[in-house]
């Protein structure tokens, strides 16, 4: 970031070019907020004839500005602003303050410290040469907080963000916040997490906020994902072996979880919501992805694979919620497991898929669809009040399959 010239009074600072991010998911996507006006009780002293900007928009302010004096005892925005903002090794943008960090001695790159933004306003911190920001950076609460980790191995400790911030963490360098400790963020606000360099964000992320949105589009991206407990979390698992573990990656306390498993290899530890989430939707439909299986106890549960994922799918929604598998070409090879405590079981397997039994248990109706071509040739069992199995043409289906039900219906012979 190049110094700007601080605005003058009634004068708005230029508008910054927008980011390109697939993440950002604030008002204007972004991330750019207009300027809190400077205001104070009192004006503040003259100062000595002296431009408040050197020719050419350098950085030089006037000594009024600079003076944190204020006849009225309250300092004026702009004035806290440059302040704290200066001492963290930043410049001033109207009421952000914005940190440019380069190779060599600064705030940013001390080794084992903690960078901290400045209270009281908004924080931009760009890691613009290779390894830069060494310290640990931690955003003030309450405000917007944007991270770019550009280059390779920038950011390899800890980024926090702070209770109630809109925080946007990009991670565009390879091997991008990659330190042992984990990107973490607070009990509420909301994290947008960019993960798009080779091998980012393999230390892990902690989110327990409000909203969690995580994009892991590089190969590789992502390794220590594990539980997460926000009460909104999406998680896009886009490139090639990412996500993968060792951990299972896990929704849990919240309210809805998506994952998207569509990179190849992607998921590979498996995914999983616990029975504190409401709904969840587990999605593992690229190449090979989700091999050590998708398991969903939720409230409601969506799970579908497909491409040879997934060789085992499993969904226990509770209380009145549904579930449903969908298996698409290859996948879910081992076992199916459809149980819905008092609602429906649906179950769809298509070519070759399901190559294990499957079992569908439900409180009312259950569903299964094995039309496709070589599908659930070991059968399946159904319990329900109401029984449905579609074997299509596939005779070692329907010789295999068991039901025990009020209603019976296609190739659902009595148990």
């Amino acid at each position: 970031m190049s110094g700007p010239t601080a605005p003058g009074p009634g004068t708005a600072p230029a508008s910054e070019e927008p980011r390109a991010s697939g993440t950002d998911s604030r008002a204007g996507g972004s991330g750019a907020r207009p300027s809190e006006a400077s205001s104070s009780s009192a004006p503040l002293a003259p100062a000595p004839a002296s431009p408040a900007a050197a020719p050419g928009g350098s950085d030089t302010m006037s000594d009024a500005a600079s003076d944190t004096s204020d006849t009225s005892g309250t300092n004026s925005p702009a004035t806290n602003c440059n302040a704290a903002c200066v001492a963290a090794g930043g410049t001033c943008r109207g009421n952000t303050c914005a940190i440019e960090c380069r190779a060599g001695p600064a705030p940013c790159n001390e080794a084992g410290a903690v960078l901290v933004c400045p209270e009281g306003m908004d924080c931009e911190v760009e890691c613009k040469a290779r390894g830069a920001c060494r310290a640990a950076i931690r955003c003030a609460p309450g405000h917007r907080c944007d991270i770019e980790c550009g280059e390779d191995d920038t950011c390899t400790q800890p980024l926090e963000c702070a209770a109630g911030s809109d925080c946007l963490f990009e991670c565009r360098g390879d091997r991008s916040c990659s330190g042992t400790a984990p990107i973490q963020s607070a009990a509420t606000g909301q994290l947008s997490l960019g993960c798009r360099g080779v091998d980012s964000c393999a230390g892990g992320v902690q989110c327990q906020n409000d909203s969690c949105d995580i994009d892991c589009s590089g190969a590789g991206a992502c390794a220590g994902l594990a539980t997460l407990t926000p009460a909104n979390l999406t998680v896009f698992c886009g490139g090639d072996n990412s996500c993968a573990g060792p951990s299972v990656l896990t929704c849990s306390a919240s309210q809805s979880c998506r994952v998207f498993c569509t990179g190849a290899g992607s998921c590979r530890a498996g995914v999983a919501c616990d029975a504190d989430v409401v709904t969840c939707s587990l999605l593992c439909e690229g190449p090979q992805t989700c091999r050590a299986g998708a398991s969903c106890d939720a409230l409601g549960c969506e799970v579908r694979c497909d491409e040879g994922s997934c060789d085992t799918a499993r969904c226990n929604a509770g209380g009145s919620g549904s579930c449903s598998i969908s298996c698409g070409s290859d996948s879910c090879s081992q076992r199916v497991d459809c149980t819905s405590v008092e609602a429906d079981c649906m179950v769809t397997c298509t070519d070759n898929a399901c190559q294990g039994v499957v079992r569908c248990d439900a409180g009312s109706n259950c569903s299964l669809d094995c039309r496709g071509a070589g599908a659930c040739p070991s059968g399946g069992t159904c319990t329900a009040d109401f029984c449905g199995i579609d074997c299509g043409s596939n005779a070692s289906c329907a010789a295999n399959a068991a039901c025990s039900a009020d209603v019976v219906v296609n190739d659902c012979p009595a148990g």
